[in-house]
């Protein structure tokens, strides 16, 4: 086989895999044999749409000039490659103060607690965890009495403030009839006078 033979199998396979991946991408009733050229024209729309957009805004095209030079300003050796001087220096640290401050304080806190993890009492960890054991089983116990005792509350609670309106109404309705009893009394008195 020749290279060209090979160039063209290896462009006819790269195209197939592009035309597979763009009917994944964009659909999935994409046929791959009815439309092969379809990801070249997307590309040539986006291409046309660049080039329209670069000649009617100059920003653009002053933007893709100055592409290398915004890359290199990005990257992160480029405060090294300046050298800022101390002044440059001092005023970095005297902004950062607050910054330096907290980091500081956060320090001192990791020191002071470094002693804490390291502590032996953490490793007598598993031989402390087995006695915790039979506590954790009386605390879970302890737990769903409490909850059957919350629940007895609650229907009791319940049950007392049913009893406590159906007396208050009792009372109220012989609240009523002792009233009415007393201005019919009144009435016949009266009717007697």
């Amino acid at each position: 086989m020749s290279t060209e033979q090979l160039d063209h199998d290896a462009l006819v396979s790269l195209e197939t895999r592009v035309n597979a991946l763009h009917g994944k991408v964009f659909s999935n009733d994409i046929s791959l044999t009815g439309d092969l050229n379809k990801p070249m024209e997307v590309l040539e729309q986006s291409q046309c749409t660049i080039k329209e957009m670069e000649s009617r805004h100059a920003v653009i095209s002053q933007l893709w000039k100055k592409l290398e030079k915004l890359e290199e300003y990005l990257e992160t050796g480029f405060i090294n490659k300046i050298g800022l001087n101390d002044e440059v220096k001092t005023a970095l640290i005297i902004a950062n103060e607050d910054n330096l401050k907290t980091l500081s304080h956060h320090l001192k806190e990791l020191t002071t607690l470094r002693n804490v993890v390291n502590n032996n009492s953490l490793k007598d960890i598993p031989q402390h965890s087995s006695k915790l054991a039979p506590i954790l089983q009386l605390h879970f116990d302890q737990q769903d009495e409490a909850l059957v005792l919350n629940s007895r509350v609650d229907s009791l609670l319940t049950a007392y403030n049913n009893i406590i309106s159906t007396l208050s109404k009792q009372f109220m309705l012989w609240n009523n009839m002792v009233t009415q009893c007393e201005l019919a009394l009144e009435m016949e008195r009266e009717v007697i006078e």
